[in-house]
C-alpha cells in the first residue's frame, strides 16, 4: 500500500512553509494549476517515488487527481530543519 505524504511529514501542513521553485510556478501558470491544487495534493496524494539521496534534500514524487479530475504529480523537497 502507498504511503500519503502527509503520514510521512507527521503533523499539520499548515506547520511548515511552502516555497516554490521558477520552474514550478512558471508550469502552475502554463498548466492552470492554482496553489489550492498543490495543498490537496500535499494532504491527500500518495507517495509514488521516494529519492531519499537527493541532494540537497530528500524528495518524493506525488500523486494526485485534481478537483477537475486529471492526474497532478508534484516533486516535493522535505527540509526538516527549517519547518
Amino acid at each position: 500500500m502507498k504511503k500519503k505524504f502527509i503520514e510521512y511529514i507527521s503533523n499539520e501542513l499548515s506547520e511548515w512553509r511552502i516555497a516554490y521553485r521558477v520552474h514550478a510556478t512558471r508550469r502552475m501558470f502554463e498548466r492552470g494549476i492554482e496553489e489550492k491544487d498543490i495543498i490537496e495534493v500535499l494532504q491527500e496524494g500518495t507517495i509514488i517515488e521516494e529519492y531519499l539521496k537527493d541532494y540537497p534534500l530528500p524528495s518524493f514524487l506525488l500523486n494526485r487527481a485534481s478537483t477537475e479530475d486529471r492526474p497532478l504529480h508534484l516533486v516535493v523537497a522535505v527540509d526538516n530543519s527549517s519547518k
